[in-house]
Order: C-alpha cells, then sequence, then structure tokens
C-alpha cells in the first residue's frame, strides 16, 4: 500500500536529509509563473496520509488521491490542470 511504501521510505531516508525536507516544505517559495498572477493552486488527494488539506485555499481535491497519486494517476491529474481543475 501507499501508507507502507512511504513509511519504508522515511525509515531508510537519511536523517539529516529528511530535516532538510520538512524546512523545505514549510518554508517553500513558490516563484511567478507566467498566466497565474499570483495564484497557487494545491493539489491534494483526499486520501493523502502526509498533507491535510482542511485549511487550504485554492484547492484541487483528488478523490481517492494519495500522497504517490502523481505516480499512479499523472495523465488523470495534468488533464484536469489542463481543463480548468476539474476531477
Amino acid at each position: 500500500t501507499d501508507r507502507r511504501l512511504i513509511f519504508d521510505m522515511i525509515d531508510s531516508s537519511d536523517k539529516h536529509f529528511m530535516v532538510w525536507a520538512a524546512k523545505a516544505i514549510l518554508t517553500w517559495k513558490s516563484p511567478p509563473v507566467a498566466g497565474l498572477n499570483g495564484q497557487i493552486i494545491h493539489i491534494l488527494g483526499d486520501k493523502d496520509m502526509i498533507f491535510k488539506y482542511s485549511s487550504l485555499k485554492d484547492l484541487l481535491v483528488v478523490k481517492g488521491g494519495t500522497h504517490l497519486m502523481i505516480l499512479n494517476r499523472a495523465d488523470e491529474i495534468a488533464r484536469a490542470v489542463e481543463n480548468g481543475y476539474g476531477l
């Protein structure tokens, strides 16, 4: 399952990398993207065990999407973004 895979990845990752990754996520600043006018769209799965979406704005929720959905549902997500975020 995704959950087991994620925990295996965390368990086998270097401690220093995990600290760096957590800081990078928490302090990430997006550069301007042409056409978005500063708008950021969060794309999260409703089954994601890592990131929760309850407090986010401008959100696309992928039903049944997990933290690894970009790997197993990439085409579907790309089409949704191209078509105005409808899933």
